[in-house]
């Protein structure tokens, strides 16, 4: 468990201001890379990351209808 600055101030000690969540969440909750690629609901090419299009290796996402269309290119 670690401590999310709900008010994205690092050195705040305000206890209304902090709240412990897991390492996840608090990522997820950030502006960083990571959240900004979780948040993302459609592929570059805009198919849908949902379960039936959506594969996951190495804990990254992967279009199913894009892998498709590269095997069908060659």
């Amino acid at each position: 468990m670690v401590l999310d600055h709900l008010c994205r101030v690092r050195r705040c000690v305000n206890p209304e201001h902090l709240e412990v969540v897991t390492q996840q969440q608090n990522v997820l909750r950030g502006i960083g890379a990571p959240s900004v690629n979780a948040k993302r609901m459609y592929c570059p090419r805009g198919h849908p990351y949902d379960e039936a299009n959506t594969y996951r290796n190495a804990g990254r996402r992967y279009c199913r209808a894009c892998g498709r269309e590269r095997r069908a290119e060659k």
